[in-house]
């Protein structure tokens, strides 16, 4: 059971309204940043899943194919930003599928095996760009791992999951650290870090015979994320040197050559005449893998949201109006940034708007739109600058200001007052929440 079913599960024994999309695909398979215990998600998270076809050698006793196709099926969690002032080691957690094409399976078929058994020595490499001493390759070897027979269909791929883990640090410090860095700003001028896949090696085995798997990067290889380096100040009364994320779930697959992602974080909002307080807001959505241009720019479509109505922003208005028992929100405006592209902000809402959600308690979920994920956000369309064009470049999009207003009601249903916010933190402090490559 993921921490989405747990938490649903609890506000439902409460007696607590909510409403949770679970996203294109499946990809919210958790309020990425909530937790009862721990305070270290509050730097927010990204759930990423690609789906891709990438070129493998595979070498065995009379195999050898380069540039063989395999599906790359990866579901990563990553930190969306880290805080200069309070963040010293960033952690990442990934699950990955791999589709075996035939070419490969029915080399040991025809040596008489209806099964392969694919290997615990799984090593995963990931390339992290951005730090001013350059770029580091890190290599992950897979935990938890269990050996599995997987059984011969004939199918143009097998799809095989590489049972376990691939989990670890992030060097936040550049090549040869170890990790950790007590200057995120000047370890990271740009302010962003970015995380590709750089190679990824496994084995298969049957009928005796054993056949060695690396998929090498490419000259282009696939950017997982990135990872926005912010200035705010500290959380007070929270424990923040930490950027801890969640192990992925399982999740549905998307469309090969695309990516599908859920990003979330908790900022301190502005509440009109009230104050400041936490207020979960997440966005989910899809993109093809496709590297854009000004003939096929870039598309994020099926974007939907939950936003979690915190324990201390029900008590900070309760601070003002002591009935509020019940909320309501209702958006005026969920902007998202990008760079290298145009336009460079974008509202994501349609100009009708959308009604207000229904009522929540502490703890609940208000989903827009409402009818999500049959009904999502109009599709976002950019379009990529022409000094950006022909250079390897990507296009990031993240987070800008979300805003509206909250309905207080009290235990019997009756409206108390509207409240007025802005969940805005200053350019460069918003989460990420997916690149696009540029041709």
């Amino acid at each position: 059971m993921n921490l989405k079913h747990i938490i649903i599960g609890f506000f439902a024994s409460m007696g607590i309204a909510y409403a949770f999309t679970t996203g294109p695909y499946g990809v919210f398979d958790s309020f990425n940043n909530y937790d009862t215990f721990t305070y270290y998600f509050n730097q927010g998270q990204v759930n990423t899943v690609v789906n891709q076809t990438i070129a493998c050698s595979v070498v065995g006793p009379g195999l050898n194919l380069v540039n063989a196709h395999f599906l790359f099926q990866a579901n990563f969690h990553l930190p969306s930003r880290l805080n200069d002032s309070v963040v010293l080691v960033a952690q990442l957690s990934s699950r990955v599928r791999v589709g075996i094409p035939s070419t490969v399976t029915s080399y040991f078929a025809k040596a008489g095996s209806s099964s392969l058994t694919v290997s615990n020595n799984t090593l995963l490499s990931l390339k992290f760009s951005g730090s001013v001493n350059g770029s580091a390759v890190s290599t992950y070897p897979i935990r938890d791992a269990t050996m599995q027979d997987v059984r011969l269909t004939g199918a143009s791929y097998t799809i095989v999951s590489l049972n376990g883990y691939f989990e670890g640090f992030i060097p936040l410090g550049g090549p040869g650290t170890s990790g950790s860095s007590r200057n995120l700003l000047a370890a990271i001028p740009s302010r962003r870090l970015i995380i590709q896949r750089d190679r990824l090696t496994f084995s298969l085995s049957a009928a005796g015979k054993t056949a060695d798997v690396t998929c090498a990067a490419g000259a282009r290889a696939e950017t997982f994320g990135f990872t926005n380096i912010a200035d705010l100040p500290a959380y007070i009364g929270i424990d923040t040197k930490y950027s801890i994320v969640t192990r992925p779930g399982d999740v549905g697959d998307p469309p090969i050559n695309s990516t599908v992602v859920a990003s979330s974080y908790k900022p301190n909002c502005t509440f009109s005449g009230i104050g400041r307080a936490q207020l979960g807001i997440s966005l989910g959505g899809v993109k093809s893998n496709r590297p854009i241009s000004t003939m096929t720019p870039g598309i994020f479509g099926l974007g939907q949201s939950n936003f979690l109505v915190t324990p201390k922003l029900v008590k900070l208005f309760q601070t003002k109006y002591p009935s509020t028992n019940t909320v309501s929100l209702k958006l005026s405006a969920f902007n998202v940034s990008i760079s290298n592209a145009t336009p460079s902000i974008k509202n994501l809402l349609p100009a009708a708007g959308y009604p207000a959600s229904a009522k929540v308690g502490s703890g609940g979920f208000a989903t827009f739109p409402s009818a999500a994920p049959s009904v999502t956000y109009p599709s976002a369309t950019f379009t990529p600058i022409a000094s950006s064009i022909g250079k390897g470049q990507l296009a990031f999009l993240s987070y800008d200001n979300v805003a509206g207003s909250v309905k207080l009601f009290d235990a019997n249903s009756t409206a108390i007052a509207t409240v007025a916010f802005s969940c805005s933190e200053g350019a460069g402090n918003f989460p990420s929440i997916v690149p696009f490559d540029i041709a």
